[in-house]
């Protein structure tokens, strides 16, 4: 597969994408934790996801996002 090249202010925007709007544009399913209460981040959300067949919990709070089972986070559409 080539990699295509992106210029570093598309990638600044992609950064900044609120992280719910990612998953509603990749996820087969996405149902958000009514029940959850955050603990320190008051706009925090949880929400279970299907993407690519392999299930999800991810927190969000706005670009920011860490999945819960791998211990993993990042902000926007794009993590290292």
């Amino acid at each position: 597969m080539a990699r295509r090249v992106v210029d570093n202010s598309t990638l600044a925007r992609w950064r900044e994408l609120d992280m719910v709007v990612v998953l509603r544009a990749v996820a087969a399913f996405l149902k958000q934790d009514a029940e959850f209460k955050p603990r320190t981040s008051h706009g925090t959300t949880r929400w279970h996801a299907n993407v690519g067949g392999i299930d999800y919990e991810i927190l969000c709070t706005g670009p920011r996002f860490l999945d819960t089972r791998a211990n993993f986070g990042g902000g926007g559409a794009v993590a290292w």
